[in-house]
């Protein structure tokens, strides 16, 4: 699903872009899976066939071997059905978006406009018609990561709801940081873009870019994607139950949230209030509005740091004048509804893009009709 040509490329590079296609070795994993529960069944019946054959102690050598094979048999039959479950049918993402069924979900639901962002309408620089320009700066939780149909995403919610009146666009793409938002507000302003108003929707790791340990974190991850075997290389099932225990079980990697978490409270938080405050005025430059919607972590809800983030950034929005809406409180209402996408995969998923469109439509109703 390669980019088309865009207006000074303002989007980022897209995981859609490496094709998720047929390769030999798939073929052979394939194969040897399917022939695997055969072979298995035909050895444990020619074992059940010698060992009826023979009498007294001489017997019990055959009972281990055929026992094993009825074991082995039912091992790979799981497997089997495993393999073409995740081969085929399994049809979701998982976090660190480093696992075929992700790469594969991501041909399947993403189609990128023609400024390579995922949008089923294309952008261009200068307004069509009289209506307000909203942008959008976000990452996967405003590309709606994990969410198949895009219209369920809160963008085009509100592009449903207040299309007569709002023309709505996202600069962003899957692991967006606040770095990335910065530089995309540099360039639709060197591109004389036209904007009535940048919403800049925060999540808690657009600070990750700043990070050492999230740097050393994502190139551990990386290595486990380049240095896999060639069974976890073209088996489905395998390659899926492979990163599943990264994420949950590798040292390196469990404690994510946290690392995130605790740069609130150290000295990269001074670092990346100078950077809002920068994007904000840049985003100022050529006359536009400049709002803040902020989204937790939806995988915890009631973390009394997460919730301590988000008193912070309100207060230090609200300081600098920017008009700002929490999603917290909101989401903490409807905690006991499936917010997430899937267990494995804590982004907003379709019922949450749908409590924050409402939301977020009233909030900047309010912020385009003020003074």
């Amino acid at each position: 699903m390669a980019m088309r040509p865009s207006h000074g490329a303002i989007a980022t590079e897209t995981f859609t872009q490496r094709q998720e296609s047929f390769r030999m070795g798939d073929l052979v994993v394939y194969l040897a899976a399917f022939v695997a529960p055969f072979l298995f069944a035909l050895l444990a019946w020619r074992t059940k066939r010698a060992y009826d054959a023979r009498a007294g102690r001489r017997r019990w050598p055959l009972l281990i071997v055929g026992n094993a094979c009825t074991f082995l048999f039912f091992l790979s039959l799981a497997f089997f059905i495993a393999e073409n479950y995740y081969r085929f049918w399994y049809d979701q993402t998982e976090t660190f978006a480093i696992a075929r069924t992700t790469y594969r979900w991501g041909q399947r639901h993403y189609q990128l406009n023609n400024l390579g962002v995922r949008d089923n309408v294309d952008y261009f620089p200068t307004k069509q018609d009289q209506r307000q320009r909203i942008i959008f700066l976000g990452d996967s939780f405003t590309a709606g990561y994990g969410v198949p149909d895009v219209e369920d995403r809160f963008l085009n919610r509100l592009r449903r709801a207040h299309g007569n009146q709002w023309e709505v666009q996202f600069l962003g793409e899957n692991g967006s940081d606040l770095g990335a938002h910065l530089l995309r507000a540099q360039k639709a302003v060197l591109m004389s873009y036209d904007a009535d108003l940048f919403v800049l929707v925060h999540c808690p790791n657009d600070i990750n870019d700043i990070l050492p340990e999230w740097h050393a974190m994502h190139a551990h991850i990386h290595r486990h994607a380049k240095d896999r075997d060639f069974f976890v290389e073209h088996s489905y099932a395998a390659n899926t139950f492979y990163f599943r225990w990264i994420a949950a079980r590798d040292p390196a990697v469990t404690p994510y949230f946290d690392v995130v978490r605790d740069a609130y409270f150290g000295p990269a938080w001074e670092r990346q209030q100078q950077r809002l405050a920068s994007l904000a005025a840049t985003c100022r430059t050529r006359g536009a509005r400049f709002a803040v919607v902020l989204f937790p972590f939806l995988h915890d809800l009631d973390d009394p740091k997460s919730a301590e983030i988000q008193e912070r950034m309100v207060l230090f929005w609200q300081s600098l004048g920017v008009p700002v809406l929490d999603l917290l409180p909101l989401l903490q209402a409807h905690k006991d509804e499936t917010l997430v996408v899937n267990r494995y995969d804590a982004h907003p998923n379709e019922r949450a893009h749908e409590l924050a469109a409402e939301a977020i439509g009233k909030f900047l109703e309010s912020v385009l009709n003020g003074p």
